[in-house]
């Protein structure tokens, strides 16, 4: 074999290669599992301050191959804030059976209201106050996950969020009624339930 032909069969097999890793997206359209994503704000201890966080929220899961995939539309609910109680985004959701290892938690115009007689930054509240996130432009979280299988015969797997909402509003906020984009960034945490 000479050269020029060991050459065209590296070329070959290195193409070979690259469609099949694009191309193989481990999801199956033709078959479904279930998935239910919740929002919770778990109390931090003493019961600071309580709330509501209310706005349009929307979740959205990842293959392992990379394809994003919508557990629903935006969708306008509210969230106790410092409650053991947990809301669910959109209900169960159908989705493409497969492996998923990423999630991810839109907010757009998320109003964080906070009742008079909280604590926030050491000070108590006299009167209620709130401030909205993502107002202009939606505020998207990724997460990473260890995978996680959806699969018609597995029944519904659980992403349930926490907003840990106390360690990040601030008096501040509250007073500019904007909460900025960067406090919330890589506060909010995900826990995968089944799969």
């Amino acid at each position: 074999m000479n050269i020029r032909s060991v050459r065209k069969a590296l070329l070959l097999a290195g193409v070979a290669v690259f469609a099949v890793g694009c191309g193989d997206d481990p999801l199956d359209p033709n078959v479904t599992g279930a998935v239910n994503a919740e929002i919770h704000d778990t109390p931090a201890g003493a019961g600071e301050f309580t709330g509501t966080a209310a706005g349009n929220i929307f979740v959205s899961i990842r293959s392992t191959g990379g394809t994003w995939v919508d557990l629903g539309s935006p969708n306008g609910i509210t969230v106790a804030l410092q409650s053991s109680s947990a809301t669910s985004v959109h209900g169960v959701s159908s989705v493409p059976q497969g492996s998923y290892d990423r999630v991810r938690l839109t907010f757009s115009g998320v109003t964080f209201s906070i009742d008079a007689g909280g604590t926030v930054s050491g000070n108590v509240l006299s009167s209620g106050a709130s401030a909205v996130a993502a107002n202009s432009t939606p505020l998207e979280l990724e997460l990473s996950v260890s995978p996680f299988d959806v699969s018609s015969a597995g029944g519904t797997v659980g992403v349930s969020f926490d907003l840990n909402v106390e360690n990040w509003i601030d008096q501040q906020s509250l007073a500019d009624g904007i909460i900025q984009d960067g406090r919330i960034q890589g506060q909010v945490t995900v826990a995968v339930i089944g799969g």
